[in-house]
């Protein structure tokens, strides 16, 4: 079943057309990867998808209803969250309270809850704390969870920024170079972590520049270049298509 669709979503900057006309699915439990090149309209299109910016033209509908011209914050409480190419963590708070700040739109504890139901904010922030302490378990941070943020190594901290989106409880999860800066061991076991998050039920947008990570966890992937889609196809005829290659590789003389 479709979960997403962005029908001919259009976007330009002055005179530079960023993202042309472009077409894109995810189905429910998929993991979609996008690859391009530097300056292709990859992160302009997750910007639209994520509500920080507004498309031109276009259409865009998650679980069939059209949140085209949605703010951020409600397309965060529809179910859709993400994480970004630039780490973006608090890197002097604990790592259970990086994560906790995630569930900040769900707990909902206003000053009357508080003075005249304190059983009910307790509770919500009880519930907000188990719901922290099972997501640090599934990345396998449940152990540094009082550490502050800046003291874990860079892997971890990207995992970290991971755990603070699922804890929107997010049905699509939008990934904007998930393993930029990583060494290659963090990567395999990335990939590993995001194909067991499919397994879960959640559907991925994934985008990235690490040609065997995105190979090996995508069902399908879409080649972007100067803004429009190239090629869409599973990963063995994506990595054969000779177009794709001219990209990364150049044309031979």
């Amino acid at each position: 079943m479709t979960l997403l669709k962005a029908e001919e979503i259009d976007k330009k900057f002055g005179g530079i057309h960023a993202v042309s006309h472009l077409n894109v699915s995810v189905n429910e439990g998929e993991i979609v990867g996008m690859i391009g090149p530097n300056g292709s309209g990859k992160t302009t299109f997750l910007n639209i998808l994520s509500g920080i910016y507004r498309s031109d033209s276009g259409k865009i509908e998650f679980k069939n209803e059209d949140i085209t011209k949605s703010p951020l914050h409600c397309i965060i409480e529809k179910g859709i969250a993400r994480t970004f190419q630039n780490l973006r963590i608090f890197r002097n708070i604990s790592v259970l309270e990086n994560v906790l700040i995630g569930r900040h739109h769900l707990i909902k504890n206003s000053l009357l809850n508080i003075y005249f139901n304190p059983s009910l904010a307790s509770r919500r922030e009880k519930n907000a704390y188990l719901k922290a302490m099972e997501i640090l378990e599934l990345v396998k941070l449940d152990k540094e969870k009082n550490e502050l943020a800046r003291n874990l190594p860079y892997g971890k901290q990207r995992l970290l920024e991971i755990a603070r989106a699922l804890m929107a409880e997010p049905v699509l999860l939008l990934l904007d170079e998930p393993t930029a800066g990583m060494n290659p061991t963090e990567a395999v076991g990335l990939c590993v972590f995001l194909k067991e998050l499919k397994e879960k039920g959640f559907a991925l947008f994934v985008i990235e520049h690490n040609m065997k990570a995105i190979m090996s966890i995508s069902d399908r992937i879409i080649v972007l270049n100067a803004g429009e889609k190239l090629k869409e196809g599973i990963p063995r005829e994506i990595q054969r298509d000779k177009q794709v290659q001219e990209i990364y590789l150049g044309k031979e003389e």
